[in-house]
Formats: structure tokens, sequence, C-alpha cells
């Protein structure tokens, strides 16, 4: 659904900047990455899932880094019709 929507913008020619997030660092401390436990409590959970062998690369933002590049791409004139991806912190 996303990418149908992002054609559609495109394709109508209008302004617009993609900022890939990945996942937000917060929700994975709430869950110790564990998403089908999103929401369930303010805390880690006592158990997790590991799915595979546990080492699947991911990386995390914080929602204030978010907020800090989408300021930014609304005052630089060279982020209109183009994406910024924000992934440097890789774990497991």
């Amino acid at each position: 659904i996303k990418r149908a929507v992002f054609d559609a913008v495109r394709e109508a020619d209008l302004p617009y900047t993609v900022i890939y997030t990945n996942g937000f660092f917060s929700t994975w401390v709430a869950t110790l990455g564990d998403l089908t436990r999103f929401g369930s409590s303010p805390l880690p959970p006592d158990e997790v899932t590991l799915y595979g062998d546990g080492n699947v690369p991911a990386t995390f933002v914080s929602e204030k880094d978010i907020a800090a590049v989408t300021m930014r791409a609304l005052e630089d004139p060279d982020a209109v019709r183009g994406e910024i991806r924000i992934a440097q912190n890789k774990i497991t």
C-alpha cells in the first residue's frame, strides 16, 4: 500500500520527501525486539521469541533523530523529490 501511494504521488508530480526510518528504538527497547508483544507493557518482557539464530541485522533510530531530520528536510530545497535514509546503527 505504501508503494502504491508513493507511486501515485510521484506520478502526480507533487513535491515530496520520503524519509526511511526503519525501526523505532523505543519500540525495540519496550519489547526487546519481540514485536508480537508491542504495546503489551511499558517494561521489557521477561521472555522473548528469537527467530532463526537471533543474528538478523536490523537498524533502529530514535524519534528525536527522526524529528530532527524531518525538520531539516523541510528547510532543504535539495530534499524535494528525494529520499533520505536513516540507518546507521546496525545491531542483531
